[in-house]
C-alpha cells in the first residue's frame, strides 16, 4: 500500500528543489545561455554538407526567447533565423530531472548515482530536440532537399514542440531505475502484529 504521507513529501521535496532552481536563473541566466549556444553551435555546426546552422545569444532577450538559430543553406542558397528559448528548452527540463532524482526518498549515494545518468539522457532529449528545431528550419530553405514520410514529419513535429520538454523529465527519471524503487520508495511501513 501506498504511504500518502511520503508521495506528498516527495512532491514538496521536488517543488522546493525546483523553485530554487528556477530562482537561480536570474543569476545563471545569461552564463547557461551563453553555454547552451556555444554547445549547440558546436554540435550542428554543420547541419549537413549542403547547410550551416549558428546558435546566438539575442540581442534583445526576452522570457519566451533568448536564442536565436541562424541556419544558412548552400544549395539552393538561403538564410532563415527562428528564435528560442534556452531556458525552456534546456535549463528547466534539466532542472526538472535534477530535482525529480535529489528528491527521490531513496539514499543519497543511490540519488547521486543516478544524476548522471539522468543528465546525460535529458541533454541527450534536448539535442534531439534542437536537430528537430534545425530540421524544420532546413526544410523549410530546401525543401526538395528533405525526403520524409508523413509519419516521420509529425514526430519530428511534435519532438520539435515545447510540450515534450516538460513531459519528457518524468519519463527520464523513470527510466534512470527508479521505476524498479517506486513500491519501495512510497510503500506505507508494515503494521506490526501484536499477540
Amino acid at each position: 500500500m501506498l504511504a500518502p504521507r511520503k508521495i506528498l513529501g516527495f512532491a514538496f521535496r521536488v517543488l522546493v528543489y525546483y523553485g530554487i532552481a528556477v530562482a537561480l536563473y536570474s543569476i545563471v541566466g545569461t552564463r547557461y545561455t551563453y553555454l547552451f549556444c556555444r554547445t549547440s553551435t558546436l554540435v550542428f555546426n554543420t547541419f549537413s554538407s549542403r547547410s550551416h546552422v549558428n546558435f546566438q545569444p539575442d540581442v534583445h532577450p526576452t522570457s519566451s526567447a533568448d536564442v536565436t538559430i541562424l541556419m544558412e543553406t548552400f544549395k539552393p542558397p538561403g538564410k532563415r533565423e527562428t528564435k528560442l528559448s534556452a531556458r525552456l528548452t534546456g535549463y528547466l527540463p534539466l532542472m526538472q530531472v535534477v530535482a525529480l532524482i535529489l528528491a527521490s526518498p531513496v539514499s543519497w549515494s543511490r540519488r547521486l548515482k543516478g544524476l548522471i545518468p539522468g543528465i546525460l539522457l535529458i541533454h541527450a532529449f534536448i539535442g534531439f530536440r534542437l536537430w528537430a528545431i534545425s530540421f524544420f528550419v532546413f526544410a523549410s530553405l530546401a525543401p526538395s532537399q528533405v525526403g520524409i514520410t508523413q509519419f516521420t514529419a509529425n514526430l519530428v513535429a511534435i519532438v520539435a514542440s515545447p510540450s515534450p520538454a516538460f513531459l519528457v523529465p518524468p519519463l527520464v527519471w523513470l527510466v534512470i531505475g527508479f521505476h524498479a524503487h517506486l513500491q519501495e520508495m512510497f510503500a506505507a511501513p508494515a503494521l506490526s502484529s501484536t499477540r
